[in-house]
């Protein structure tokens, strides 16, 4: 069959957003059909090739900035996101996009910080709050109370705000759940673990009395 496989892709991520998702089978990039991973390097080169002649392209930047998140090329993808700010810094997709590559690269304050800044941008996009809530629970102050009730407070905030869009599959195919049940689960995991956490330190509290 044409086309490649994607391995994976980035939770919330441009990529995403676009419709790239775990399994999906990229046809076409750049407007060429693409058969194997030769073929989408080569769209890769021909976005680099673009920004290089003319370096006020954003489309191009964002497109391999895109496709590099897809195949955790963090790096890569926060090069090119930077150059896409620096054409356009009221992007509010360079932003997200932007964070999401240094969260991949665990510069966790880094991300935060671009997360804020698509808020700022535009209020209406929720999807920041979503990606604020994963990097407060999962990355930030992982295993913790403190982390839990972060994480629990922020996803509480998306599903208040959530939009119609946020209520379908985000990709439009699959068993995939929406943001807003993705957005209830991790609400719901967020107090299953703070009570097995506060109750596991309790049992250690008590063991250590007893010792």
């Amino acid at each position: 069959e044409p086309g490649v496989l994607v391995v994976s892709v980035v939770s919330g991520g441009p990529a995403a957003q676009a419709g790239l998702a775990r399994g999906d089978i990229i046809l076409t990039a750049n407007d060429e059909e693409v058969n194997s991973a030769d073929e989408l390097i080569e769209a890769l080169k021909s976005f680099q090739a673009a920004f290089q002649k003319d370096p006020t392209l954003f489309a191009s930047y964002m497109n391999y900035a895109a496709i590099n998140l897809g195949f955790r090329g963090y790096q890569e993808a926060k090069v090119a996101f930077e150059k896409a700010i620096a054409i356009d810094p009221k992007s509010y997709d360079a932003h997200m996009g932007l964070g999401v590559a240094l969260r991949g690269l665990e510069d966790y304050t880094g991300a935060k910080a671009e997360y804020k800044k698509a808020m700022e941008i535009d209020k209406k996009r929720t999807d920041y709050i979503f990606n604020l809530g994963v990097l407060e629970m999962d990355y930030l102050n992982p295993g913790t109370v403190e982390g839990f009730d972060k994480a629990k407070g922020v996803f509480q905030k998306f599903v208040k705000n959530a939009t119609a869009d946020h209520k379908v599959d985000p990709d439009k195919k699959g068993p995939q759940r929406s943001w807003l049940q993705k957005a209830e689960d991790r609400i719901a995991l967020c107090e299953k673990n703070k009570k097995q956490l506060i109750e596991a330190e309790k049992a250690m509290a008590e063991m250590e009395q007893l010792a």
